[in-house]
């Protein structure tokens, strides 16, 4: 089975740019229009998502540092923690250091939850090598895909690709988002527009097959070969 994971930096950055390509192919090819769809994707489920679910296990995936800062995206994720947080819960904060000598994101994230407010005795995992949001998928601490649905915090323009790849890669999750409703401002329609190309990267022509409501609901478990199968078919060059 190829995983993200297995793969060096050099042979990441070639699949990168192979996906980023493909999507931009099938954008000019349709006229635009599968990128059209995905962004309407991504819309609808910015829209529709609840910032409040129930679960026992929860992830945060990362987002890149501003000069070794929490930046506005990743403090969004982090605030909707602080109101979620209950003694019961354990969270994986994800995302690796982009430079060896400044901090990772789930330690920059980590950093900033205790700061404010959240208890010492918070259960709170680290997993420090997550390169993009597949990899937040795949990086999980052992045990956690067994505890049933776990609870994701993201953005609401980001929700849409974090709720197809878990479906993909087998994990069950129950998507959260970080605001409480979707209002943008002009960043968000960026982000969002972005969004939509990387889910086209990943999902394909088949994007426009695809429904908000689908993505919403939790997604079930996948058997093992079924999993390694898709991620066969996601991740072959």
């Amino acid at each position: 089975m190829i995983r993200t994971t297995a793969l060096d930096a050099p042979a990441y950055r070639r699949l990168w740019w192979r996906r980023l390509g493909r999507a931009l192919g099938w954008s000019l090819l349709s006229g635009g229009w599968l990128w059209w769809r995905s962004l309407r994707l991504v819309l609808d489920v910015a829209r529709r998502a609840p910032s409040y679910v129930e679960a026992s296990h929860w992830l945060i995936p990362g987002f890149r540092l501003d000069r070794d800062e929490v930046p506005r995206v990743l403090a969004l994720r982090l605030w909707r923690c602080l109101r979620l947080w209950r003694p019961d819960q354990a969270w994986c904060l994800s995302g690796r250091a982009i430079d060896p000598h400044t901090r990772s994101e789930a330690l920059a994230g980590s950093v900033f939850l205790r700061d404010h407010g959240l208890p010492a005795s918070a259960r709170i995992v680290l997993e420090q090598q997550a390169r993009d949001s597949s990899e937040n998928l795949q990086r999980l601490p052992a045990g956690w895909q067994s505890t049933g649905p776990m609870g994701l915090v993201s953005n609401r323009w980001h929700l849409a690709r974090c709720a197809w790849l878990a479906a993909e890669l087998g994990v069950a999750v129950k998507i959260c988002a970080a605001e409480r409703r979707w209002r943008p401002g002009l960043a968000d329609w960026l982000m969002a527009g972005r969004e939509a190309l990387a889910l086209l990267s990943w999902a394909g022509p088949a994007v426009h097959r695809l429904r908000a409501h689908d993505l919403l609901r939790p997604i079930p478990f996948k058997s093992a070969n079924a999993a390694a199968s898709t991620t066969r078919k996601l991740l072959s060059p």
